[in-house]
């Protein structure tokens, strides 16, 4: 699940640009049922060099 949110970021990035893609990210992950994946998500995108397009989410 991971896998996908971290390919979902990346393509919003590559065609919508870095604020919707941190948009996207904040959606997803201000949903309790997928912040356990969020962790690995993150790891991707750093790997990937995707980083910026994390947010902290309170």
């Amino acid at each position: 699940m991971g896998a996908y949110f971290a390919m979902r970021v990346m393509t919003k990035k590559d065609t919508d640009g870095l604020e919707a893609a941190q948009a996207y990210y904040r959606q997803v992950f201000s949903i309790a049922t997928y912040k356990p994946y969020k962790e690995a998500t993150d790891a991707i995108l750093v790997a990937d060099g995707y980083g910026d397009c994390i947010v902290t989410i309170a």
